[in-house]
């Protein structure tokens, strides 16, 4: 039963690590993209 939980708590922990790293990778795409037309849009309004 012991090694049967500790499975669990291994498998639990690996997407548990899986889903930070995806959240991160979006974030970071999202902050990317989101300065990006910031950028733009700044240029824009100088010019």
């Amino acid at each position: 039963m012991d090694g049967f939980v500790v499975c669990m708590s291994f498998y639990e922990y690996v997407n548990i690590s899986l889903l930070v790293q995806y959240l991160s990778q979006f974030a970071q795409c999202l902050f990317s993209s989101l300065v990006q037309t910031g950028t733009s849009r700044l240029k824009q309004q100088f010019v």
